[in-house]
């Protein structure tokens, strides 16, 4: 029996040709992991000695999550918080936002029970992020529309105004003497240079909804909550162009060490992800997105991408239940009768969203 062998030869290719895509697949796919999930509100995110900060804004707990721990949980550092937001490490010391509490505390890290101290308070501002360039502590304040400063070596800091002409200043990241800012209402990240006697912003890309942002080398890496992706920008060129790095439903705070990049999600979960892989991860696309806009909304919040009538509840900033109903695709909820604020709502089967109420 004689055997054609081009038919065989060309079945060979093929099987080694889905071989190599499938490997290539589930590489890719593995790219995203989960690191602890079932977490109420995660917002921000800090890494020091192997470890990662947590702070769950509704819940009022700090976590503490071990990577050192082949399986990972979060543990509660510290719990009865107002609001903790934004989060920063200086050395051994984890400064927190607490929010609703318009103040920012402290904690020693090294101390087996650390006690929190308060550092600032009284913030007519709302705080949500800070960062520390040498001994000040620069702070973004959303409602006030400024970044204001602390010198971290007195026992009374004052605040003092840095720049007042921003809009809704949601997260800052440093690249030597600029201070880059997400602004919020403006829809934008802006930079000022801090070593300037009257600091003034400067546009450094438009049409961006940064909700937080993280220096990395060159590269300014965004979450965009409501867009459901991970984005990147190199700070370093003449005409910044955003790229899109992973899609992926929710995220919020971002760190990265050692090429890990660290993300929460308002889904409950901190994922993280390899930057340093030379395999592509921008296709990897979320299971399911729900789009809630326009956010912020002073009246009625548009629903897409359920496929079907969802109960949901909306809890304010101290966790407590305000309103509660069913949605349908391409539906509206009504939040003409909340208060000026931010409010998580939650739907049956799991999915959250922040929403803010101007």
């Amino acid at each position: 029996m004689k055997i054609e062998k081009e038919p065989f030869i060309k079945m060979k290719l093929n099987f080694w040709i889905v071989l190599v895509f499938l490997i290539g697949y589930c590489n890719i796919q593995a790219q995203v992991i989960d690191i602890v999930s079932g977490l109420w509100s995660p917002i921000d995110i800090q890494e020091h000695n192997n470890s990662l900060y947590v702070s769950d804004i509704y819940a009022g707990i700090i976590y503490k999550i071990d990577l050192n721990n082949p399986q990972p949980t979060a543990e509660i550092l510290l719990d009865g918080l107002s609001g903790p937001t934004g989060l920063v490490i200086n050395n051994h010391e984890l400064f927190i936002i607490e929010s609703s509490g318009d103040k920012i505390s402290k904690v020693n890290l090294n101390e087996s029970n650390p006690t929190l101290i308060d550092v600032i308070s009284g913030f007519t501002g709302v705080p949500t992020a800070m960062i520390i360039k040498d001994n000040d502590l620069y702070i973004a304040e959303r409602v006030s529309n400024k970044i204001s400063k602390i010198d971290l070596t007195l026992t009374n800091p004052q605040l003092i105004d840095v720049a007042t002409d921003v809009q809704g200043p949601h997260s800052l990241a440093l690249n030597g003497n600029e201070l880059f800012i997400t602004e919020r209402w403006g829809a934008k990240i802006s930079k000022i240079d801090i070593t300037s006697s009257i600091p003034t912003t400067t546009n450094f890309v438009t049409w961006v909804e940064g909700y937080k942002i993280h220096l990395f080398g060159d590269e300014l890496y965004i979450s965009n909550l409501f867009e459901n992706k991970l984005s990147k920008i190199n700070v370093n060129v003449a005409n910044p162009t955003v790229e899109d790095v992973i899609d992926v439903i929710g995220p919020i705070g971002i760190e990265i060490k050692e090429n890990i990049l660290y993300f929460t999600q308002n889904t409950g979960k901190v994922s993280r992800i390899d930057i340093s892989s030379s395999l592509s991860i921008k296709n990897i696309t979320a299971k399911e997105v729900v789009k809630i806009f326009p956010n912020p909304s002073k009246d009625v919040l548009n629903v897409s991408g359920i496929y079907k009538p969802e109960s949901y509840i909306i809890y304010n900033s101290l966790g407590l239940k305000v309103k509660e109903g069913v949605i349908s695709n391409n539906n509206y909820i009504n939040i003409d009768d909340l208060t000026t604020g931010l409010y998580l709502i939650k739907f049956r089967e799991g999915l959250s969203r922040q929403i803010l109420k101007k």
